[in-house]
């Protein structure tokens, strides 16, 4: 055997030991860079779903303001059965019209319920 065969021999041992150990070192680092990656891209998509969520809140409580509170209100007809009956009715209505943002938050395993519950009550708040 030639010195450049057992050279080339050799090389092509030390090339297969060094691209195994620079794969066993780079495959950790590039799964924690997609993870850190995905979660913060999650993060970013359920921000912008809760902001849409928050906006269509705000849009139903002004609308049901107009349309039925301030009517009730002025035949004192208020009750807190009909209070929670207009709060269901707007769930409803918030619902139905951001189910794109909902089942985009389903994705981030987000409980949603509470939280179109909680952004119809700061939308009322808002409005006094």
């Amino acid at each position: 055997m030639s010195l450049e065969s057992q050279f080339v021999e050799a090389l092509s041992g030390l090339l297969y030991t060094a691209a195994t150990a620079g794969i066993a070192v780079i495959t950790p680092k590039i799964k924690n860079f997609i993870h850190a990656h995905t979660q913060e891209k999650t993060a970013a998509v359920a921000s912008n779903a809760i902001d849409g969520l928050a906006k269509i809140a705000d849009s139903v409580v002004a609308d049901f303001n107009q349309r039925i509170v301030t009517d009730i209100k002025a035949k004192q007809a208020w009750s807190p059965e009909f209070a929670e009956q207009v709060k269901k009715d707007a769930m409803a209505a918030v619902k139905s019209q951001g189910s794109s943002f909902i089942q985009l938050l389903n994705k981030t395993e987000a409980d949603v319920e509470p939280l179109i519950s909680t952004l119809i009550e700061h939308a009322v708040s808002k409005g006094k």
